[in-house]
């Protein structure tokens, strides 16, 4: 508001209010019949809507959705005096309302308004020609139904502070990846990267005869939409590591100890720690899991992993970090029955493809496939 009539207003503030319409004025006795016969059609929909008019409300259209605002009107010492939306306001008035609900504006400074007052009972609906011709001060710029250019203007800067919590957004929650040997290891956690979420994953990387790996899209079609390896988790909050059965403070386990300064080694360590002690569970969460998304796959599950990493990521759905532990196993099978789509690959024809492109055989590969090839590789 402040950029739009600084020039002319100094400092305003608005407050959405209910007024009587008897009280507001205008600077023209005339209004064209046209866009008074558009504002009774306008009220009616907020009445039929059971919506007190004029809240602000969002009308759709086939083309998208427009933002409408109530009256604008100006707090001048001598009156309320109407800025922008006379047809509506007149249309309540006539309709019998007692209320409208407009925008007020407080102003630092109160310059001359751009005619004399007219109380808005006096307001009436012309064919005639000076209803098109408001000859009044301030009807040259901006100031003159000022309403569109306060919601252009005020669009841009939401799109603008859209961007920049987005971006703002990006920096703060982005994800962290690392293994063993990653120079991440020594660095500390802040305090807003803390998990209370724990992740304990086991992909299986299931090779044929061929030494060919399967990486697999078991989500419905159209959701995910990304190759994976067979998996399964034991997901465990922080509350419930906290507490044992029976309710009581256990304060043992390391993942607890895990704070703001702590390393990523540290968390690591805790999250392996974590695995241990919930060993059968976890066991029991893993065989069943990946049972539901390849049947009888676990049969095969060796049970020893060849090779771990770990990520910190962001759930925007729970506000809070999730810690996840990848512990990859190798599943070796002659053959499966496989009613997902899945592709059967060599893990250096798998790299090369993505080199090449982004979307191998029409879907995304998941980031902890592709940091774990060169492991795979050793492994076979």
């Amino acid at each position: 508001m402040a950029t739009v009539w600084g020039h002319r207003f100094g400092a305003v503030s608005v407050m959405y209010e209910a007024v009587d319409p008897r009280s507001l004025n205008s600077v023209i006795n005339l209004v064209a019949t046209g866009r008074f016969a558009s504002a009774q059609a306008l009220l009616h929909l907020f009445v039929a809507a059971g919506i007190a008019p004029y809240q602000p409300v969002l009308l759709s259209s086939p083309d998208g959705g427009t933002l409408l605002l109530g009256p604008l009107v100006e707090r001048h010492p001598k009156g309320l005096l109407i800025l922008d939306g006379v047809h509506r306001s007149l249309a309540a008035l006539r309709h019998g309302l007692s209320t409208v609900w407009a925008a007020i504006l407080t102003t630092q400074r109160r310059p001359e308004p751009a005619g004399p007052l007219v109380p808005l009972s006096a307001v009436t609906p012309s064919t005639a020609p000076q209803t098109w011709i408001p000859l009044f001060r301030h009807t040259d710029n901006d100031n003159f139904r000022p309403t569109q250019r306060i919601l252009e203007q005020a669009q841009s800067r939401l799109e603008l502070d859209l961007r920049l919590l987005a971006k703002e957004d990006h920096m703060a929650h982005a994800d962290h990846s690392w293994d063993k040997d990653a120079n991440l290891n020594d660095e500390r956690l802040g305090a807003d990267v803390v998990p209370t979420r724990y992740a304990l994953t086991a992909p299986q990387v299931v090779v044929n005869d061929d030494k060919q790996i399967l990486i697999v899209d078991p989500h419905p079609a159209g959701t995910w939409d990304t190759w994976m390896f067979p998996y399964a988790s034991l997901i465990v909050t922080r509350e419930e590591v906290s507490q044992d059965s029976a309710g009581q403070d256990t304060g043992s386990s390391p993942i607890l100890a895990i704070a703001e300064g702590s390393t990523f080694r540290e968390l690591s360590e805790a999250l392996g720690a974590l695995r241990r002690e919930r060993q059968d569970e976890y066991v029991s969460a893993i065989q069943t899991g990946v049972n539901n998304v390849i049947a009888d796959l676990n049969g095969t599950w060796s049970g020893a992993g060849f090779y771990t990493n770990y990520s910190l990521k962001f759930s925007k759905t729970s506000g809070s970090y999730t810690a996840y532990e990848f512990n990859y196993f190798l599943n070796r099978v002659a053959a499966l029955r496989l009613d997902i789509p899945h592709v059967w690959i060599e893990p250096e024809r798998l790299a090369a493809e993505l080199e090449g492109s982004e979307t191998p055989f029409g879907r995304k590969v998941s980031s902890n496939v592709a940091d774990a090839l060169p492991a795979i590789h050793s492994a076979l």
